[in-house]
């Protein structure tokens, strides 16, 4: 029980970047990082606003994801903490690794529908770039 436990938290902190709403804010990744990839990957105007046009339209479903995470995280970390058994754990990481697949899959398709507005060097300064959330930092040791 203890094992599995452990084991749950190490999943809720690990996942955390995982399912934080990837366009939370105006543009994609909160203010001002249109501009920052505007510049970074040298858009021209009609190729940023059309990038911005991708994320607007699952902004909204990214939200709700990101909020359903948050909900299965936070249960998560409770149950644990409360000494629940294995299977209620299993029943809520499945929950939370659903919304996480969900939100990857988000990311893929608005990838997908870049790709054909940038150059094959803009792709490769996409594909180079950080996540944009800082620095990793690493998972808090568990005292037990």
């Amino acid at each position: 029980m203890q094992r599995i436990a452990l084991v749950a938290l190490v999943a809720l902190v690990a996942a955390a970047p995982l399912v934080a709403p990837a366009w939370a804010g105006p543009g994609p990744r909160g203010p001002g990082a249109s501009q920052r990839l505007q510049e970074q990957l040298g858009l021209t105007d009609e190729q940023a606003q059309a990038i911005r046009d991708v994320h607007a339209r699952q902004r909204d479903t990214v939200r709700q994801l990101g909020r359903r995470a948050a909900v299965a995280q936070a249960e998560l970390k409770r149950l644990t903490l409360a000494g629940a058994d294995d299977a209620t754990l299993q029943t809520t990481l499945a929950e939370l690794r659903e919304v996480q697949a969900q939100l990857v899959q988000l990311r893929v398709e608005a990838l997908r529908e870049m790709a054909p507005l940038l150059t094959e060097e803009q792709k490769q300064k996409l594909a180079e770039m950080r996540s944009g959330r800082g620095p990793r930092r690493p998972a808090p040791a568990i005292q037990g």
